[in-house]
């Protein structure tokens, strides 16, 4: 995924189409993170910190059923990916950046906790079992498309 222009609006992107299907792959398992996964405390109990995370779990429900609707409406868009050559460039408002930062964070986090929040992923990487590959991939690509939106709005 490479930056090829920009205007005041938007940005285009060029990928190879097995790049575009990856993106699309990642952003698909959009939500990762379950119910549970969010502590208001990592040390307190009790009934206030129940409340807490019965808020903090609502809150993030309704904000993860919305960027899901939004996520789908943006990638339908007839002009979201566009055939140029042997490549496909896909059009990001710069409104939708962070959006999509949270959405590509969301999965990143997601594929971790899957494979059990390993604190040394190169460690987890080498040992990983077959069924640990996919979320791997999925988390490293999280990761790359988010280096390539967040490197393009450093420059």
């Amino acid at each position: 995924m490479k930056l090829v222009r920009q205007n005041q609006r938007c940005r285009h992107y060029q990928l190879r189409p097995v790049d575009a299907q990856l993106f699309t792959a990642v952003l698909g398992q959009f939500p990762c993170l379950q119910r549970g996964h969010l502590r208001a405390s990592l040390t307190g109990d009790g009934p206030a910190i129940e409340e807490a995370e019965a808020l903090l779990a609502a809150a993030t429900e309704e904000r993860t059923r919305k960027h899901r609707s939004e996520l789908d409406e943006w990638l339908q868009s007839a002009d979201r990916f566009k055939t140029v050559g042997q490549h496909l460039e896909l059009r990001i408002e710069l409104r939708r950046i962070e959006w999509l930062l949270q959405i590509l964070n969301d999965v990143r986090l997601g594929m971790w906790v899957k494979l059990g929040s390993p604190k040394d992923l190169e460690v987890a990487a080498r040992d990983a079992a077959s069924e640990q590959m996919l979320p791997l991939v999925l988390m490293d690509a999280a990761g790359m498309f988010q280096m390539v939106l967040l490197g393009d709005a450093i420059t």
